[in-house]
């Protein structure tokens, strides 16, 4: 007997039957493990105690209930004994082979079965040969597809419209030469954008800082260059010099 075979044809009755509740399932699992330690010999002999035991089971009469129900659905055949010296004996149906079993069909089970574990084993075949050719032949050459998807070098300052942001102060400084502006308008304007995070009037953030330079440069040029503010005399501060006369009456 294929106990294999035997369980999951009866966990595909499982799936199809309605009528079976977790009481039904822990007791025919525990029946099924009494009739494996008598290997597979029909019939067995069952203790009320060690069966509720077994299928943890709470409830005597939901134990009576659920033994007669799987007698009833043709899952086993119950011969109860009205002996308390003497053990019940329990008939356990082969699935695969037995034709006085459950009601639902079991057509091409066994084919599905075999179907299913030969789709399951599939993808462990095919990766094993292709790790088996790879170890004889070397590693396979990859495809175009996959040779595109490899990532670029970077683009080298000044050869790309839109660089990543922020860019290197380096990349900026060599941008501003390349416009005839001096290096010290380049750190004025990577400075700037540096304090503000890299934002567009404080919310928006920038895309392309090489197009927010050149308004840099056209600002520059609009405005002339920034002188630095002159120290103020705090001596004369407060002085006035308007040459008013005090003297005179109002």
């Amino acid at each position: 007997m294929n106990y294999i075979r035997h369980l999951a044809a009866f966990f595909w009755c499982v799936e199809q039957d309605d009528r079976l509740t977790p009481h039904h399932i822990s007791l025919y699992l525990a029946l099924f493990q009494r009739w494996n330690l008598n290997r597979f010999q029909n019939p067995i002999s069952i203790n009320r105690a060690e069966m509720l035991r077994m299928s943890k089971i709470g409830s005597v009469n939901t134990y009576s209930r659920c033994l007669k129900q799987l007698h009833q659905w043709k899952y086993i055949d119950y011969q109860p004994s009205h002996n308390p010296l003497k053990g019940s004996r329990v008939n356990m149906f082969i699935f695969d082979t037995t034709s006085e079993q459950v009601v639902i069909p079991l057509i091409n089970i066994n084919k599905q079965i075999k179907q299913e574990t030969i789709e399951y084993n599939e993808p462990i075949q095919s990766q094993s040969k292709k790790m088996e050719q790879e170890t004889r032949y070397g590693k396979m050459p990859e495809s175009a597809a996959m040779q595109e998807k490899k990532p670029q070098p970077e683009n080298p300052a000044g050869t790309s419209a839109k660089s990543k942001i922020p860019p290197p102060e380096e990349h900026v400084k060599i941008y501003f030469l390349e416009k005839e502006f001096p290096e010290v308008e380049a750190e004025r304007f990577f400075n700037y954008y540096e304090s503000v995070g890299w934002k567009v009037g404080g919310r928006t953030r920038m895309k392309d800082w090489k197009a927010a330079a050149r308004n840099w440069m056209l600002n520059s040029r609009k405005y002339g260059p920034r002188q630095p503010l002159s120290p103020r005399d705090k001596s004369t501060e407060y002085k006035s010099d308007n040459g008013k006369n005090y003297a005179e009456p109002l």
